[in-house]
């Protein structure tokens, strides 16, 4: 049996630390230096920035789903068990990690935040960078030709 300690990815930080790190500097930053809003009434607000986050939120409880029907982790400290092939994961490697940029453009859509907009490349950059390709190397070690096949069959992002 594996050492769990050895047996997980290095990334940066979980997933959901980076995102709330961002919103809140977006928030912060709001607050400290405004720069103005996004220039969207109060009804595209909601419209938009509640549509968004339902479409955030689907992604998310069907990633989950799909993961906890095939005894997989979600928590990427926890050993991965198997390559998931099937549901949001099937267009894309990383729906979750996907569904935290929607939740942060709906969130931006909501608060009538420009920083949080602008802070979306950032939220980028850390989960590409700092989680999903430690992920791809250490999945790739450990599932070797499976996983280099899902690799080439499904997108990174979309």
């Amino acid at each position: 049996m594996p050492d769990s300690s050895t047996d997980q990815p290095s990334i940066i930080a979980p997933p959901p630390v980076l995102f709330f790190a961002c919103l809140g500097t977006g928030c912060l930053l709001e607050w400290l230096y405004p720069i103005g809003p996004l220039g969207l009434g109060r009804a595209a607000r909601a419209g938009v920035g509640g549509g968004l986050f339902l479409i955030s939120s689907g992604i998310a409880v069907l990633s989950f789903h799909v993961l906890l029907k095939n005894q997989t982790p979600i928590d990427p400290h926890k050993p991965a068990a198997r390559i998931v092939r099937e549901g949001p994961f099937r267009f894309s490697r990383n729906p979750l990690y996907g569904s935290l940029l929607v939740l942060l453009v709906a969130m931006a859509a909501m608060l009538n935040s420009l920083w949080l907009i602008l802070l979306l490349p950032v939220l980028i950059v850390l989960l590409d960078l700092g989680v999903v390709r430690p992920e791809e190397r250490f999945l790739i070690k450990k599932f070797g030709d499976e996983y280099a096949s899902y690799l080439s069959d499904v997108r990174r992002w979309l």
